[in-house]
């Protein structure tokens, strides 16, 4: 039993493995499955992720090339609203046109082909997920804040500078805060059976001492969407209440 432990600890497909008397004794000789789903949900997956990515970057494409045939014909672009507009415009798109890019392409390959199933190959591929998504509510909430700011009675718009130094804090806490998720998950073994097993993505519990869900998803996704929620009601009031007069 001792070998055993030693060569499941060795192959990485276990973060730990003790053995007392109610731990299940798993066969050295079981056969490896990769994803027990079927072919046929996988391909629906797959096309579903295809068709979602395809969309995606057509649509964020064509915004790239809106900006670039009115940039020449627009007079008021020089104005500090115009081209703090056109910076949130040029980093939303981007982020989202960047994971219709790379992080759907990467999910796919890895549902499809046995590859990047733990270890850091995993871990990258996992931390592609997460940045750009990352990157995008980062950018949703500056947005908000800007419109915010600039809808109240005494209105307040940030200068070209500032709004560019935020664009560039938005993309860089988007590549860090996206490592401490990224590294505390890794490939599993999972037995199906006594003849079976697979590997299957699942947080460490231990790698924090903090689960990493109750820290990071709440600041990442829950209280950005709650502010950009409160800021767009405020926002739509605001015009409602203006339009009445």
């Amino acid at each position: 039993m001792e070998n055993n432990e030693t060569s499941w600890i060795s192959a990485g497909l276990s973060e730990s493995y003790s053995l007392d008397l109610n731990t299940i004794i798993v066969n050295p000789l079981a056969n490896y499955i990769f994803t027990p789903a079927g072919v046929t949900a996988k391909r629906v997956l797959c096309v579903i992720l295809s068709a979602t990515g395809t969309v995606g970057f057509l649509g964020n494409s064509l915004i790239f090339f809106f900006l670039w045939k009115k940039k020449s014909k627009n007079p008021i672009q020089s104005t500090r609203f115009m081209k703090n507009l056109n910076i949130y415009v040029r980093s939303l798109p981007l982020s989202d046109l960047l994971c219709c890019a790379v992080s759907l392409p990467l999910l796919c390959i890895q549902i499809s082909f046995d590859v990047f199933q733990s270890g850091w190959q995993y871990r990258i591929v996992r931390y592609f997920n997460f940045i750009f998504p990352v990157i995008t509510i980062n950018n949703l909430v500056v947005t908000s804040l800007e419109k915010y700011l600039s809808t109240r009675t005494v209105s307040r718009t940030f200068s070209f500078s500032a709004v560019r130094k935020m664009i560039i804090c938005v993309w860089v806490l988007g590549l860090v805060v996206s490592l401490f998720p990224s590294v505390a998950y890794d490939g599993i073994r999972l037995d199906l059976n006594s003849t079976h097993f697979t590997v299957v993505c699942k947080y460490k519990k231990n790698f924090y001492p903090v689960g990493a869900g109750l820290i990071f998803y709440p600041i990442q996704y829950v209280l950005p969407s709650i502010f950009i929620t409160y800021t767009n009601v405020c926002l739509l009031k605001t015009v409602w209440n203006r339009g009445r007069r």
